[in-house]
């Protein structure tokens, strides 16, 4: 039997930015009800898991057709890492029933243009690897060397100095950054190594735009222009 793919939603009823961010509206759908859809129209996707210490989040999760799952408090803080999290829903009475060789597709809803195609293109680097982790990222605007940093009140390059900062982009290192939207790895390699995998791992590039993560009531307000735009085609 072919080993599955289980997509896991942490959707935390806390926000320090928005309240409630996780049932914030995106053309009409609240941010988890997005990603819910995302997995369900997403064939190679077994089981749709929604995480969640709030019983609002927890209701619109089901009502899209996820599993809501009510997380511990110790995994819902501010403090509490995705590792944590994942790791109290693995301890779950149905995340333990998981065979180990199946993996999760890790899914925040806080990406709105996370859609059904990338988890598909994504599911489909890790059957072609499947000893490996895939991770979604996207192009950092800057070069590595032209960075810098500030050290006792003046500029400094973080790393070559002065020339690196003039030269050409085209001779400069591309560089890229987990974007957060997808993360998917073996429930075996997790239990295992006892980490959320990027080091290693595969990448799954995505665009600047379906890289958006809201964070704030700015980013929240982008994406719906940005939404809107797709929408009536401007």
């Amino acid at each position: 039997m072919p080993n599955k793919y289980h997509a896991l939603i942490p959707a935390r009823g806390g926000s320090v930015g928005i309240l409630k961010k996780n049932l914030a509206e995106i053309g009409g759908k609240s941010l988890v009800a997005r990603k819910v859809i995302s997995a369900i129209n997403c064939a190679e996707i077994d089981r749709i898991f929604v995480s969640s210490d709030d019983q609002d989040t927890l209701i619109e999760a089901r009502k899209f057709g996820a599993i809501g799952l009510k997380r511990n408090y110790e995994a819902s803080t501010n403090s509490a890492t995705a590792y944590e999290m994942v790791f109290d829903f693995l301890s779950n009475e149905l995340g333990c029933t998981l065979p180990a060789r199946d993996y999760i597709i890790y899914l925040q809803p806080t990406s709105p243009f996370c859609n059904s195609q990338h988890l598909a293109e994504a599911i489909e680097i890790s059957k072609m690897n499947p000893t490996r982790s895939v991770v979604s990222i996207n192009k950092v605007h800057s070069p590595f060397e032209k960075l810098v940093k500030i050290q006792d009140g003046f500029l400094e390059s973080v790393v070559h100095g002065d020339l690196s900062i003039a030269a050409n982009r085209q001779d400069l290192t591309e560089i890229y950054s987990p974007n957060g939207a997808i993360y998917i790895f073996q429930i075996r390699y997790f239990l295992n190594f006892e980490s959320f995998p990027v080091i290693g791992s595969l990448p799954y590039v995505m665009s600047t735009i379906d890289s958006i993560d809201i964070d704030s009531s700015a980013d929240l307000k982008l994406a719906r222009i940005i939404e809107e735009s797709r929408i009536y085609g401007d």
